[in-house]
């Protein structure tokens, strides 16, 4: 099959501001994989391989919980799936996700205060009858470790860089 290949500025232009208008798109694309990659890694990638700190152990498994050699940051699946495009320029792309304890999971911190405990029923450990817990309040002082899952990444701009310049060559 003979390459097609054309010399008229007129319709190199056009393709090249074609490619220049689909960056944000390409880079937004390429951002999203990366970030939910982090995931299947199971830690972060910028100049070297930085693996997630496991969770603590020690806590037996409850009813209808997953097992306990699970991944880490991953119960239910929510936060991979909440990573998404939020804003995309003409020359720049935001990248986030909606949930609100994906910030002190990306960036670790201390979680401490005083919270409201609902009353509730609840199973005993072997499935056999219920009992109900009253309304409390419990004071947390817990250190997050950081995980991060998204964010600058030296790894992820090579990415993009080759995605495009492959592009660029196919004018």
């Amino acid at each position: 099959m003979p390459l097609k290949f054309t010399t008229d500025p007129k319709v190199i232009t056009r393709k090249i501001k074609n490619v220049l208008m689909d960056i944000p798109r390409i880079a937004g694309i390429e951002a999203e994989r990366f970030f939910k990659e982090s995931f299947r890694r199971q830690g972060w990638h910028d100049n070297v391989f930085t693996p997630w700190k496991a969770r603590k152990g020690g806590r037996t498994r409850t009813l209808g919980e997953k097992k306990s050699g699970r991944s880490v940051l991953i119960k239910t699946g929510a936060l991979r799936r909440s990573i998404r495009v939020i804003h995309r320029g003409r020359d720049f792309v935001v990248l986030g996700t909606s949930l609100p304890y994906a910030k002190i999971h990306n960036e670790g911190g201390i979680i401490s205060g005083r919270f409201r405990v609902r009353t509730h029923t609840r199973r005993n450990r072997q499935g056999e009858g219920t009992h109900t817990v009253t309304e409390h309040s419990r004071t947390v002082n817990r250190r997050m470790p950081r995980r991060r899952f998204m964010g600058n990444s030296n790894a992820l701009n090579y990415k993009i860089n080759t995605v495009i310049r492959y592009r660029i060559k196919q004018i």
